[in-house]
């Protein structure tokens, strides 16, 4: 999944779609996936009622995987990422190198075989 650098236009924008994200990650299922999130062209956001509505998105989007990595581009988005899987109670790896988070899923997928 890939967050584009486009700003969301309102709250209620973004809800829709991130509502419309979690719908097709139900749709296609999660157990057997692995979910890469690259978050670097993302603007940075952490303005009260986002983080409020994100807190509340975050765990209905994450639930389900295998396992899963975000990619960042800053250090700030970085421990942005590290706090909100805290919060959440998730574990997955961080990192700015998509070959890194690739090899770990392809390391997973052996172990489990």
């Amino acid at each position: 999944m890939v967050r584009t650098s486009a700003p969301f236009i309102s709250l209620m924008d973004a809800r829709g779609q991130y509502e419309k994200v979690i719908e097709a990650m139900d749709r296609h299922g999660r157990a057997s996936r692995f979910l890469l999130t690259d978050l670097r062209n993302a603007p940075g956001r952490s303005d009260p009622g986002f983080e409020a509505m994100m807190s509340e998105l975050r765990p209905r989007m994450n639930r389900g995987f295998r396992r899963q990595g975000v990619l960042t581009k800053t250090a700030a988005g970085t421990l942005q990422v590290s706090r909100h899987t805290k919060q959440d109670g998730i574990e997955l790896l961080i990192s700015d190198n998509e070959s890194d988070i690739l090899s770990f899923f392809r390391i997973v997928a052996k172990m489990s075989r």
